[in-house]
């Protein structure tokens, strides 16, 4: 998808924003790099997904975050 996008948007005006969940936030730091380094993308937005299911495994990730 981002790869289409890169074609369309040959400028880059363009934002990624990646939603955070249990399931891939251990992916996060290489998925960011990804988009930094190879894609060459500055204008990246996460967004934690609050409603979903932090186990204890996952809540540390969680703990800078004010509402924790």
């Amino acid at each position: 998808m981002i790869i289409e996008l890169q074609k369309v948007y040959k400028d880059g005006q363009y934002a990624v924003i990646s939603v955070v969940t249990p399931e891939n936030i251990n992916h996060l730091p290489n998925s960011v790099k990804y988009l930094h380094q190879e894609l060459g993308r500055r204008d990246i937005h996460l967004a934690l997904n609050y409603f979903a299911n932090w186990s204890n495994d996952t809540q540390a990730y969680t703990s800078f975050l004010p509402c924790s």
